[in-house]
């Protein structure tokens, strides 16, 4: 199938079968145990591994824009974890270079209105941008490989995206119930 008749599909939210497979082969800390309790730092939650950092959620605090940290106790932060920023009033978030994985649902239902997500980022998972209705602009790097189902479905104000070279599948209901998208630039 070519991307232009993925696309297609997505968009109609129901004809692409095929599946994205959502491995965590980027994101280790389903492999390694904790090596502490959920701890705090900066409105941010994380969980501490023996050679990274995970971000598991966001303390409820009104901010337009936060910044994530690359590093928290001298460990690289390399995952943002499911529902992180989930319902967060935050307008904007920046991403950094480390993070390679977002999870499942991260920024499912918060106040985001764009987003640019870095060059490191491998996969993307299932609805972690759905019904962010404030979401209006995506800016995806090239070396992205792995989208979730209905990863910008139900987004209202989103009217552009770019996809990148290596993302081979385009899962089903990635755009689905978008009313607004206007512009999909592919490679």
């Amino acid at each position: 199938m070519s991307i232009l008749s993925a696309i297609a599909a997505a968009l109609r939210s129901a004809s692409v079968h095929e599946q994205c497979s959502m491995t965590n082969q980027y994101a280790v800390s389903a492999d390694i145990p904790a090596v502490s309790e959920e701890r705090e730092f900066d409105s941010l939650k994380y969980q501490r591994y023996a050679d990274h950092i995970v971000i598991t959620g966001f303390i409820p605090i009104y901010k337009d824009h936060f910044e994530i940290p690359s590093k928290i106790e001298d460990l690289r932060v390399t995952e943002i974890g499911e529902k992180a920023f989930a319902s967060a009033l935050v307008k904007g978030v920046s991403i950094p270079e480390s993070v390679m994985t977002i999870g499942a649902r991260t920024f499912e239902r918060s106040g985001l209105s764009s987003v640019t997500i870095p060059r490191s980022v491998r996969s993307i998972g299932r609805a972690a941008f759905h019904k962010c209705s404030s979401l209006s602009k995506v800016i995806l790097p090239d070396s992205l490989q792995e989208i979730g189902e209905d990863v910008f479905s139900q987004c209202e104000s989103l009217y552009s995206i770019t996809l990148p070279n290596a993302l081979a599948v385009i899962p089903r209901h990635a755009f689905a119930d978008d009313p607004n998208l206007q512009e999909v630039i592919l490679p």
